[in-house]
C-alpha cells in the first residue's frame, strides 16, 4: 500500500469515529434501525406503553361514537353519511391538523326518498323501505298501492288462513324469517313489517333475496308508527302505502388528515365511518362506528403529543365501505397508484381500526371480505414486522398488562391474540377463514392496499359472530365497553411502538412486479344493446346498475369441509354506466393463485325508476357479445381475471334487452317440496308460436333447501307469449313444471305476455303449474283415447281441483298449499306417463318405416322379379302402401308433431342406407388393395357382399317354388308382428314394501329426512345461481300439518353451526368464565318434542321449551357444573350480544342414548368425523328452540317426527300415511321413510320388475301361426 492510500485510509478511520462521539447533523438520520437488540427495544418500549394507556379514554370513544349515531343512518350516500364526514373534518381541525383534504369518488346506492301510508282520513304514518331485491327497491308505482291492512302475526301458513290476501297489503312481524315470500306468493301487493324487541343480522338478511331482482315492496315500521299500524290493521282499514326508492349515482367523501413527523413517510391510520343496514334509512351502526372513534382519539392524542410519532401519520376515514370498500379502492388508485412517485411511495405501513365489542380475542390480518380467496403464503414486506410483533413486542405487552393469555391460553392452545392470519393466506395453506373472520363477514379498508402489493393490515376480533351488525339494533347502549377497553390496551401501545419503530421493519414494496406479485386490477368495459338493424351491439345503456361480486364462503366455499357461520355472504358492490354505457371498476382481485380462480359475478340490469321493474335484463341467447363473461344456463354470468401482470382488463360487452319480468316461487323439485337434489334447477323459455327459445332471455333464482323457499324472475321478450320449462339435471327427459297459461278453451296455453319494464308474479305457481299440466295431459288423453289407446297407471285428479277449488274459496291456504303439491306430482306422473306412450307410439312409426325397406325388397323379388323402372316402380309402392294404410289406421302418425317429416324421414334413410353401403364397400376394396399391395396375395377371396347376394337369391328362388307356404308364412309373420307390436310393451312396475328392522321404535309414528341429510353437505349457495341443496324445509312441514296435525304431533329438528365446524365456539357464564371445550353446533328442537321423544325423561334440573320461548337453551350437566350455571342464569355463545338464558339442563350420557327411528341419535352430525352416521356428543352442543335457530343462526330443517296420536294408533292408518308420504316426496332419487309401530321399527323402500303387458292376449295367436 503506499503512503498517500495510508493516509487517505487512517483519515477516514478518523472521520469514522469523530463522527459516532459527535455526530454530524447533515449526516445523523434518524431513521430507526432494525438491528437493534432485544434489550433496546424493550427499553424503547417503556418510552411507548405509557403514553400509549395515557391515551386511552372510553368516556371520549364513547361520545365519538353517540356522535356518529346521532346523525342518524350513515349508509354511505344518505345525509348521516355527509354529517359524519362533515363531523371527522372539524374533529381533524380541532385537534390541530394543518393538513385536512376531502377525496371524493362516485357511487351507486339505493336512496331512500321518502314512505309513508296514508290512512283513510289522511294521515301519514313514517315506514322505511328495504334493501332491494338484488337492484329492485321497493318502488310503488305513481299513486302508491292501495288495498286493506290485514296483520299475519309472524306469517306461519296458518296465520293466513280466512284472510283477504289477495290484493292487499300485509302487515307482519318483522321475526318471520322468509314468509313475507308467502304474502306475495297468496298476492299480497306490500308487506309492511313491525318492528321487533330485538332482531339479528341472519333475521333481517332474511328481508331481501339477494340473488333474485323482482319489485316486491317491502317497508318497516318503527315504534309507534308500528303501533299505530297494526291498530289500523286490526280494524281491516284500507289504505295507501306510497315508497319511493331509487338507485343514484353519489358523490361520497373519504376525509384525509395528515399530521407530519420527522420522517417523510406514511402510516396510514384508517378506519370506515359509514354504517350499513337492510333497512337503509334505519342504520345507527354503533359498532361500525367504534373503529373511527378510536381513530379520532388517536389522531387526537398524536396531534396533542408530535413527539410520540416518529413517521408522518395520515389519518383516513373511508366511507362506501360496505358497498366493496368503494371509498378506499378509489382512494388507492388516485393517491397510491397513479400518484406512486409522489404520495404512494411513501406509505410504509396502513393500520385498519376494525375492532369491536363481541369478545376479548383481537388479531393483526391482511385478508378480509373482498380478498376472500386469498391463498398466497407470506408477504415479503410482512415477515420481519410479523416476527417482531410476536416473538418480542406482544410478550412484552402481556408482561407489562399482567395478563398471560394474551400470549398463550391452555384452553385454546394459542394465545388471545392471534397471529393465524397474519402470515398466511386461506385455505390453500391450512388456513380456513370462517371463524377467524366471523360473522357477518365484512369488508376492511386495507384490502385495496393489500390487492396493489403493499402493506395493508388490519386489527379487528377474532371469532366475533355478532348477531346485531347492519340492524336497527346496532346501538351504543349495546356495546360492551369493558371489552373495547381491553382490546384497546393491547391495540394502543402496538400502534404506539409501530409509528416510531415497527413500521421499519416492513419491506420495501412497489405496485408492480419485479417482487411481490400484486393482484389489482381495474376492469373497464360497456353495457350495450344488440341493434337488430345493423347486426352489432352500438345502442349504449345508460344507467344501467352492474352488481358484481366474488362470492365467499357460503357460497363457493360450501360442503363439509368449511364450515357455515351466521351471515357470511359479503354484501355486493353496484356501479353505474354512464351515458356511453361505459363502466369502469378499480381494484378486483386477480385469480391467480387465488382459492379455485374464484370468479366475479356480474349481472347488469335497467331499473324503471318509476315502477321499480327491471327494463333491460341480461340478454343471453342468440345475440349475447361472447368474450370474457362466461354464461351458465341463462342465468350466471361470471369473468375470471387470469391476465398475468396485467393490471387493466375489460370484461368486453355486457348485452342487455329490453324486458319484462314474470316472478315465479317454489321452483325445485316438486317431490320434495324444495330445491333440486344437486342444486341445479333449470328454467326455459319458450314462444309459444314456435315452442322453441327466443333470441334472448334470461332468469335469476333465489333457493335456499335449509329452509325450502324459492323465488324466480325470468326476463322474457316483451309482447311476445312465452312458456316457462323448468328441469333438473336428473329429469332432463321431462320438465319438473310447465307454465303455459292455459284456458279451457286453449288447453295447450295462451303463453304469458308482458310488457316491457312490466312485471308479472305469478301467484299460486305450484297450483298454476299442475292445472297447466293437467289440461296438457287432458289435451293428449283425449287424442289417444280417441285412437283407442288408454295409458296405465293414469291418475285421476278431478276431485282432488274440486277440492283445492272449495279451500281456495274458503281461503284455507295452509290446504291449498299442501293439495297443490299433491296436485302438481300428479299431473308431472300422469305427464310423464301420456309422454312416454306418445313417443314410444311415434318411434314404432320409425320402426315400421325400416322394417318396411327389406319388406318391399323381399316382396317384389318373391312375387314380380322384374327389373329396370318397372323394378324401382314396385318397391316403391310396395313400401307406400302399407305406409299409407298405417298413416290412417296407426295413431303413432295423429300423435306425431309433423308426419310428414317423420315419412321425410323415412326416405332419407331409404336412399342414404344404399349410398352408405357401396361407400362402406369401396372403402374395404380399396383396404384391401393396399394390403396386397404391401404385403402380396395368398389366397383367393370372394367378395362377402357378392356372397350374401348370391346366397339371397338362391333362398328367393327357393321361395318362390313354395309360394302357398311362403305367403302363409308371411301372413303369419306379419299378423304376429302387428299384434304383439300393437297391444304389448315390456315395461318396469315399482312397488312399495315395507321391510322389518331389528330396530327398536321409540314411538308409533313416522320419521322423515332427506337422504343421507344433504346432498353433498350443508351448504348456502352451492349451485347454479342462487341455489343449495335440499333438506326438509317449510312446505313439506306445512303439508304435514295440513293433512295429519289432527291425529298426529309433528315435531321438526333443525341444526346449525357456527364457524369452521371441526373447531366450534365457546361458551361464557356472566362472569366470563369459559366452558372447557366449545360446542361444535347447535340443535333446534320445539316444544312438541317432549310428545314424540323422551327428551323430558333426560332432564336432571328445569324444564323443556314451551312454544313461546325464544333466547333459551337447555346445556348439559357438565357444561352446567363447570360454568356454574343454574336454570335462570344467562350464558353467552362466545358473543357478547347472542345470550340465552338457561331454562333446563340434561343429562349427556340419557341423552345420547335416545335414538330416532333411523337408529341414530338426535344430535347434529358431527363434520369431524367421516361419512354421516356420527353425531357430536350432547356436551358439545346447545339445544335451542328450533324458530330461534332458524333466526340466529342460518341453519338447516333435517328432520320431522311425526307421532301418530293414541286415538289413531293403529297399523294401517300409520304405514298408508308412510306410504302416502313415500310416494309423494321419493320423486326420482327416493328418501327412506321410517316407521315405527308396536315398538318395531320398519323402513319403506321400492322395489321394480320387469315385465311385459298385454302378452295373454297375444298367446293364442302365437300358437295358431305357429
Amino acid at each position: 500500500m503506499s503512503t498517500k492510500a495510508l493516509l487517505s485510509f487512517m483519515l477516514l478511520f478518523l472521520l469514522l469515529i469523530i463522527e459516532s462521539l459527535f455526530p454530524f447533523p447533515a449526516l445523523s438520520l434518524e431513521y430507526p434501525k432494525a438491528e437493534e437488540n432485544k434489550a433496546k427495544i424493550q427499553q424503547d418500549y417503556l418510552e411507548y406503553f405509557a403514553p400509549a394507556l395515557e391515551a386511552i379514554n372510553i368516556t371520549e370513544i364513547k361520545s365519538y361514537v353517540n356522535d356518529l349515531v346521532s346523525f342518524g343512518t350513515r349508509f354511505t350516500g344518505y345525509a348521516g353519511c355527509y354529517a359524519a364526514a362533515d363531523y371527522i373534518e372539524r374533529k381533524f381541525k380541532e385537534f390541530g391538523f394543518s393538513n385536512v383534504e376531502r377525496h371524493a369518488f362516485s357511487i351507486a346506492v339505493p336512496l331512500d326518498e321518502g314512505a309513508y301510508i296514508e290512512t283513510s282520513n289522511g294521515e301519514r304514518i313514517r315506514v322505511y323501505p328495504l334493501f332491494p331485491n338484488r337492484v329492485c327497491p321497493p318502488q310503488t308505482p305513481p299513486g302508491g298501492l292501495t288495498g286493506q291492512l290485514i296483520y299475519v302475526k309472524s306469517g306461519d301458513y296458518e296465520e293466513f288462513n280466512g284472510k283477504p290476501i289477495e290484493g292487499s297489503i300485509v302487515v307482519m312481524e318483522f321475526n318471520s324469517q322468509y314468509n313475507w315470500i308467502t304474502a306475495a306468493k297468496l298476492g299480497a301487493k306490500a308487506v309492511v313489517f313491525l318492528e321487533p324487541n330485538y332482531t339479528t343480522t341472519l333475521e333481517a338478511s332474511m328481508k331481501y333475496t339477494e340473488t333474485v331482482s323482482w319489485n316486491f315492496v317491502r317497508v318497516y315500521a318503527k315504534g309507534s308508527e308500528a303501533k299505530k299500524i297494526l291498530e289500523i290493521a286490526e280494524k281491516g282499514e284500507y289504505v295507501t302505502l306510497i315508497s319511493n326508492m331509487k338507485w343514484c349515482n353519489v358523490e361520497s367523501y373519504n376525509i384525509i388528515g395528515y399530521l407530519p413527523g420527522r420522517y417523510d413517510e406514511y402510516i396510514l391510520i384508517t378506519a370506515q365511518y359509514d354504517s350499513f343496514s337492510f333497512i337503509p334509512s334505519i342504520a345507527p351502526g354503533a359498532r361500525e362506528a367504534i373503529g373511527t372513534a378510536i381513530m379520532l382519539q388517536l389522531a387526537k392524542y398524536f396531534a396533542q403529543h408530535p413527539e410520540s410519532h416518529k413517521y408522518t401519520l395520515v389519518f383516513i376515514a373511508f366511507s362506501g365501505t360496505n358497498q366493496g370498500i368503494a371509498g378506499s379502492r378509489w382512494f388507492v388508485k388516485k393517491y397510491i397508484d397513479e400518484r406512486w412517485q409522489e404520495w404512494g411511495s411513501k406509505v410504509r405501513l396502513q393500520i385498519e381500526i376494525a375492532i369491536n365489542d363481541e369478545n376479548r380475542y383481537i388479531m393483526p390480518h391482511h385478508i378480509s371480505g373482498w380478498t376472500w380467496g386469498w391463498i398466497e403464503s407470506v408477504a415479503p414486506w410482512l415477515t420481519d414486522y410479523s416476527n417482531w410483533l410476536f416473538t418480542e413486542l406482544i410478550p412484552i405487552i402481556a408482561d407489562r398488562l399482567n395478563r398471560n393469555e394474551l400470549v398463550f391460553d391452555p384452553l385454546m392452545g394459542k394465545g388471545w391474540i392471534l397471529r393465524d392470519l397474519f402470515s398466511s393466506g386461506g385455505p390453500g395453506y391450512g388456513v380456513v377463514y370462517e371463524d377467524y373472520l366471523g360473522s357477518p363477514l365484512r369488508y376492511t379498508n386495507n384490502e385495496p392496499l393489500l390487492l396493489l402489493g403493499g402493506p395493508g393490515i388490519a386489527w379487528s376480533n377474532a371469532y366475533a359472530f355478532s348477531t346485531r351488525y347492519w340492524t336497527p339494533f346496532d346501538l351504543p347502549e349495546n356495546i360492551n365497553w369493558e371489552n373495547i377497553k381491553s382490546n384497546i390496551e393491547v391495540l394502543y401501545p402496538i400502534i404506539f411502538a409501530t409509528v416510531n419503530f415497527g413500521a421499519s421493519l416492513i419491506g420495501d414494496w412497489a405496485p408492480a412486479p419485479p417482487g411481490y406479485y400484486p393482484k389489482w386490477v381495474d376492469v373497464s368495459g360497456k353495457v350495450m344493446e344488440y341493434n337488430v338493424k345493423t347486426g352489432w351491439w352500438d345502442i349504449p345503456v345508460k344507467d344501467a346498475i352492474i352488481i358484481y361480486t366474488k362470492g365467499g364462503p357460503s357460497s363457493t366455499y360450501g360442503g363439509p369441509e368449511a364450515g357455515f357461520v351466521v351471515f357470511q355472504r359479503p354484501l355486493p358492490a353496484y356501479v353505474m354506466s354512464d351515458e356511453n354505457g361505459s363502466i369502469f371498476i378499480p381494484g378486483l382481485m386477480h385469480a391467480e393463485r387465488t382459492f379455485m380462480y374464484l370468479p366475479y359475478y356480474i349481472e347488469a340490469y335497467v331499473v324503471d325508476e318509476t315502477t321499480g321493474n327491471i327494463l333491460y335484463a341480461p340478454g343471453f341467447g342468440r345475440y349475447w357479445y361472447g368474450g370474457a363473461i362466461g354464461v351458465t344456463a341463462y342465468c350466471d354470468s361470471t369473468f375470471t381475471l387470469t391476465t398475468l401482470y396485467q393490471k387493466e382488463q375489460s370484461i368486453g360487452i355486457y348485452t342487455l334487452f329490453k324486458a319484462g319480468t314474470l316472478v315465479l316461487f317454489d321452483v325445485g323439485d316438486i317431490y320434495y317440496r324444495n330445491s333440486a337434489a344437486d342444486a341445479r334447477i333449470t328454467i326455459t323459455v319458450n314462444e309459444v308460436a314456435t315452442r322453441s327459445p327466443p333470441d334472448q332471455f334470461s332468469w335469476d333464482i333465489y333457493s335456499y333447501g335449509g329452509h325450502g323457499v324459492s323465488v324466480a324472475s325470468v326476463f322474457v321478450p316483451p309482447d311476445k307469449p312465452v312458456e316457462i320449462v323448468a328441469h333438473t339435471t336428473y329429469t332432463l327427459r321431462y320438465p319438473m313444471i310447465i307454465l303455459t297459461n292455459s284456458t279451457e278453451k286453449n288447453l295447450r296455453g295462451d303463453g304469458w305476455k308482458v310488457k316491457a319494464g312490466e312485471q308479472c308474479i305469478l301467484t299460486y305457481t305450484t297450483l298454476r303449474a299442475a292445472i297447466d299440466m293437467r289440461r296438457l295431459n287432458s289435451d293428449r288423453m283425449n287424442m289417444l283415447l280417441a285412437r283407442g289407446i288408454s295409458p296405465v297407471g293414469f291418475i285421476k285428479t278431478d276431485d282432488l281441483l274440486m277440492e283445492i277449488a272449495q279451500f281456495a274459496e274458503e281461503r284455507k291456504y295452509s290446504q291449498v298449499e299442501a293439495l297443490s303439491n299433491r296436485l302438481l306430482v300428479f299431473e308431472r306422473t300422469n305427464y310423464a306417463i301420456l309422454r312416454s306412450l306418445i313417443e314410444d307410439t311415434v318411434y314404432a312409426i320409425t320402426f315400421f318405416g325400416l322394417i318396411m325397406v327389406p319388406f318391399a325388397i323381399i316382396f317384389e323379388r318373391l312375387f314380380f322379379m322384374s327389373s329396370g323402372v318397372k323394378r324401382v316402380m314396385l318397391v316403391i309402392l310396395t313400401y307406400a302402401l302399407p305406409l299409407t294404410f298405417l298413416w290412417f289406421f296407426h295413431p303413432g302418425f295423429a300423435l306425431a308433431s309433423s308426419p310428414l317429416m317423420v315419412i321425410i324421414g323415412f326416405l332419407v334413410i331409404v336412399l342414404v342406407t344404399p349410398l352408405l353401403a357401396v361407400i362402406f364397400n369401396a372403402l374395404v376394396v380399396a383396404i384391401k388393395r393396399i394390403r396386397a399391395k404391401m404385403v402380396g396375395i395368398h389366397w383367393i377371396e370372394m367378395p362377402k357382399f357378392s356372397v350374401a347376394l348370391l346366397g339371397f337369391s338362391t333362398g328367393v328362388a327357393h321361395m318362390r317354388k313354395r309360394r302357398l307356404l311362403t305367403g302363409l308364412t308371411l301372413i303369419a309373420v306379419t299378423l304376429v308382428t302387428l299384434s304383439i307390436s300393437a297391444f304389448t310393451s315390456i315395461g318396469t312396475i315399482k312397488v312399495i314394501k315395507e321391510r322389518d328392522t331389528t330396530i327398536p321404535a321409540i314411538y308409533d309414528g313416522i320419521l322423515f329426512h332427506q337422504w343421507q341429510f344433504s346432498f353433498g353437505g350443508f351448504t348456502d349457495f352451492g349451485g347454479l345461481g342462487g341455489q343449495s341443496p335440499p333438506q326438509v324445509g317449510k312446505r313439506i312441514i306445512n303439508e304435514f300439518r295440513t293433512f295429519y296435525g289432527k291425529m298426529a304431533v309433528i315435531a321438526p329438528r333443525a341444526w346449525g353451526y357456527i364457524g369452521y365446524r371441526e373447531r366450534g365456539l365457546y361458551v361464557f357464564n356472566e362472569e366470563g368464565e369459559r366452558y372447557k371445550i366449545p360446542i361444535i353446533g347447535v340443535l333446534g328442537m320445539s316444544s312438541e318434542e317432549i310428545n314424540v321423544t323422551p327428551v323430558n325423561e333426560t332432564l336432571i334440573d328445569g324444564s323443556w321449551f314451551t312454544k313461546d320461548d325464544e333466547l333459551v337453551a337447555i346445556i348439559g350437566k357438565n357444561m352446567a357444573d363447570y360454568l356454574k350455571v343454574k336454570p335462570g342464569d344467562t350464558i353467552h355463545l362466545g358473543v357478547e350480544s347472542i345470550k340465552f338464558k338457561v331454562i333446563g339442563v340434561i343429562d349427556e350420557e340419557r341423552f345420547h342414548q335416545i335414538h330416532d327411528l333411523d337408529n341414530s341419535e338426535l344430535t347434529p352430525w358431527d363434520p369431524r368425523l367421516p361419512g354421516y352416521e356420527n353425531k357430536i356428543w350432547p356436551g358439545e352442543i346447545l339445544i335451542i328452540p328450533y324458530k330461534t335457530l332458524l333466526t340466529i343462526f342460518k341453519g338447516w330443517i333435517v328432520s320431522v317426527a311425526i307421532k301418530i296420536t293414541t286415538e289413531s294408533t293403529n297399523r294401517e292408518i300409520i304405514f298408508d300415511i308412510a306410504r302416502e308420504i313415500y310416494k309423494q316426496s321419493g320423486g326420482l332419487k327416493p328418501i327412506t321413510v321410517y316407521i315405527g309401530f308396536g315398538g318395531k321399527v320398519y323402513v319403506i323402500s321400492p322395489e321394480s320388475f320387469v315385465t311385459i303387458f298385454g302378452w295373454q292376449q297375444q298367446i293364442i295367436l302365437v300358437i295358431i301361426s305357429t
